[in-house]
């Protein structure tokens, strides 16, 4: 089931388009008054990461079977995330600086120079090391489990099956950070083992689960980050219910996507969604940059005054198309050439596998 799939891929897209849209809402600029669940609605779109998880977690089964070795499949992994992200620190870390950050604040020469380098390696939260650029915390969590499948990997070629380590030291780190549970489930989608399960009823309406898992998680989470609490704290407010509900639902969602199942999976194979999907890790990457520079255009132009309620309804509609614009060139250039130049040199016993999925769609 380690495949590739096109509704899975228009689901990036869709995933990358979510969270975007939530920064936009919790952007602080006056909106137009909607009803409470609708606010609900947009702040559970920050979840987007989780389901994004999700897809990591599909694609690297399919991803590890097609490795020759252990270090070719870390460096296929490092080569499709550093060359974004070493194109954005340089631009973001001295304008976060401008804009008043603190990370660096009573830090000595050495100590600064340790951050920025965890943070071009993508090190924390998983290492104690401050997140310089919000949304790279996730890159974090992404190169741990990668780590965990380059452990496995290791083990096999030491005829040694090191699934079930790996399975409790990530589930063990889940109990401090639940939002990575959600790999979990896209490893079962990508093993077959959720179809196997009565998941696969469920599945017949991805859409819903959907809907169903952005509502269950929103209920168990909070408003402080990282937003959901450990799960041994789960035990008030009927977070412990939530919370595997959620999983449950993320991963019937995932399953039925995969499978190409409901009129969810036929929308997400259209061409707008599947060119969407293509871009979005560059969309997701990108777009605090270009709302950071927008939303301080628009103070100094005073426009929130100008605009009032509109002020949110203009920051999407001014910032939207040059997101999608450097989305589009990072794609075109970082990930496809540069990634592909640097596994074409670095990976070049791996060459033949990469031809059947290009780099910017893995």
């Amino acid at each position: 089931m380690a495949g590739f799939s096109w509704p899975i891929h228009g689901a990036r897209g869709v995933f990358a388009l979510a969270v975007v849209l939530f920064h936009v809402h919790n952007s602080g600029l006056p909106a137009l008054p909607v009803p409470s669940l609708v606010q609900q609605g947009f702040g559970a779109l920050k979840f987007g990461v989780e389901l994004f998880f999700a897809i990591s977690g599909f694609v690297i089964v399919g991803t590890m079977a097609r490795a020759r070795s252990p270090l070719a499949f870390i460096g296929d992994r490092a080569t499709r995330i550093y060359p974004v992200l070493w194109a954005v620190l340089p631009v973001a870390i001295p304008a976060m600086l401008l804009a008043g950050d603190t990370t660096f604040d009573g830090q000595g020469p050495l100590a600064s120079l340790g951050i920025v380098i965890g943070n071009f390696l993508a090190l924390g939260p998983v290492l104690p090391v401050p997140v310089i650029y919000g949304v790279a915390w996730t890159l974090s969590y992404e190169f741990a489990f990668y780590l965990l499948g380059f452990a496995v990997l290791l083990g096999r070629r030491r005829a040694l099956d090191l699934t079930w380590l790996a399975l409790l030291v990530g589930l063990s780190y889940c109990v401090f950070a639940p939002r990575a549970l959600f790999f979990l489930a896209g490893v079962l989608v990508a093993t077959g083992l959720a179809e196997q399960s009565p998941l696969r009823h469920l599945s017949r309406a991805p859409g819903l689960c959907l809907i169903a898992f952005l509502g269950l998680w929103q209920a168990t989470s909070n408003d402080t980050s990282p937003h959901i609490d450990p799960v041994y704290q789960w035990g008030r407010a009927f977070h412990w219910l939530t919370g595997p509900l959620a999983f449950l639902a993320a991963t019937a969602a995932i399953n039925g996507l995969a499978q190409g199942r409901g009129m969810l999976s036929q929308l997400l194979q259209s061409r707008p969604l599947l060119w969407l999907g293509t871009i979005s890790y560059s969309l997701y990457i990108w777009h605090p940059l270009v709302l950071g520079t927008c939303k301080s255009v628009m103070h100094k132009l005073h426009l929130s005054a100008t605009l009032g309620n509109w002020s949110q309804p203009f920051f999407l509609l001014a910032t939207l198309p040059p997101c999608l614009l450097i989305a589009w060139i990072s794609a075109r250039l970082l990930e496809g050439r540069v990634t592909g130049w640097l596994r074409r040199r670095l990976l070049a016993g791996d060459r033949d596998a990469d031809k059947a999925v290009p780099a910017a769609l893995v």
